[in-house]
């Protein structure tokens, strides 16, 4: 590593912190009513013993972590924000290291690192809204970085560990099932998916709370009758949409499930023979990572924030193509504004126009490219794990 690349990691990671005490003693809603009741919970019950009852609709993992921390007298909000503060570098890291590959002599690894810890819906999701989808975002990061490495017991691990923090972690999975689909690897790394959630309630199991509500707390969350919930999405074209929900309902779930279905199909018949460039995977990456949201019903303002990172890190592979993280992250930031500062500068159906283009955009790119790599033999399938 270069002197000038430990300068610009250094400057940027000071830059970054200081960034984030701009809004460290920012309380939001989300605080107020859900995590620091949350807290304070395991804090008068103990570490162990809270997690016999059902108190949060968070995934048991989370507040595992969280509770590592409750025996400490500390303000209940810096410790929320600095777990989520800490994973935003983790995240870079790995935003860090995927780069790398495409420009291993470059100082643009560097830049990713710090433009990832500047992006503005990453600063407010941990600083200001004290939420964890960085956490989430660094173990994706980790697993598409491992996955391009060809380690791929090390990148299904870090996808468990995303799937067990948080269902939006299945936004980017079509990526790994093509993965297999080009027998890379066998079907068998999938199990490692339910078996790192099963390993991840043992805390909550051996404190008494039953297994049956564990294994279903994701279908839990996602019952619910309504469709966007402050994002800007396909729904916003649609303002009556409400009035016949169960047909729209259904509608998102084919539109997503085609839409990304149909970009994972054109990637696998263009590189069938091929080996797949990694600029290729990122863009199939974001493109799932925007998609979901965009088309699935009953998202949160939250639910781009995978999307705004890996739009990032798709710009230093696609270094013309500026306006798409630019479009992406500030439709985002229009939901994060909305949510935790009462503002919305814009109607939400411009920015929803935005991603809609960007969405059109990348999969004309997915289906086009080309990718420039020789042809390779079509390798044997995978006997074993």
């Amino acid at each position: 590593m270069s002197r000038q690349e430990q300068l610009i990691l250094l400057i940027g990671s000071l830059a970054a912190i200081l960034a984030r005490m701009f809004f460290i003693n920012f309380e939001s809603q989300d605080y107020i009513l859900f995590l620091s009741p949350w807290y304070n919970y395991i804090q008068t019950n103990g570490a162990f013993h809270a997690f016999h009852s059902w108190f949060s609709n968070y995934s048991p993992l989370y507040l595992h972590l969280l509770s590592i921390t409750t025996s400490f007298p500390l303000n209940s909000l810096y410790v929320i924000k600095a777990w989520s503060i800490l994973f935003d570098f983790v995240g870079a890291y790995f935003a860090y290291r995927i780069i790398k590959r495409a420009h291993p002599q470059s100082l643009l690894p560097a830049l990713g690192f710090v433009s990832v810890l500047l992006i503005p819906t990453v600063v407010l999701n941990s600083a200001a809204w004290g939420q964890c989808d960085m956490m989430v975002a660094s173990f994706l990061l980790g697993a598409v970085y491992y996955f391009l490495e060809r380690k791929f017991h090390a990148s299904f691990i870090l996808l468990g560990i995303a799937l067990a923090l948080k269902p939006q972690a299945f936004f980017i999975l079509p990526v790994f099932f093509l993965g297999w689909l080009r027998r890379q690897y066998s079907w068998r790394y999938f199990i490692y998916l339910p078996l790192i959630y099963l390993l991840t309630i043992i805390p909550s199991v051996l404190a008494g709370r039953g297994v049956k509500d564990l294994l279903l707390i994701y279908y839990a969350n996602a019952v619910g009758r309504y469709l966007s919930a402050g994002i800007p999405n396909l729904y916003t074209w649609f303002p009556s949409a409400m009035q016949h929900f169960e047909f729209w309902n259904r509608l998102g779930l084919l539109l997503a499930m085609g839409v990304i279905g149909a970009a994972c199909l054109a990637v696998y018949l263009r590189f069938r023979d091929r080996e797949l460039p990694d600029g290729v995977t990122i863009q199939l990456a974001l493109f799932c990572a925007l998609a979901a949201p965009f088309f699935l019903p009953q998202m949160h303002d939250r639910y781009y924030f995978l999307a705004d990172v890996i739009s990032v890190v798709y710009f230093f592979f696609f270094v013309r193509n500026v306006l798409v993280p630019v479009a992406v992250v500030l439709g985002s930031l229009v939901a994060y504004l909305n949510y935790l500062y009462g503002v919305q500068p814009i109607d939400f159906l411009y920015p929803s126009i935005a991603i809609f283009l960007v969405l059109i955009f990348l999969f004309i790119g997915i289906v086009t490219s080309s990718g420039h790599t020789p042809p390779r033999p079509v390798p044997a399938p995978v006997s074993s794990g």
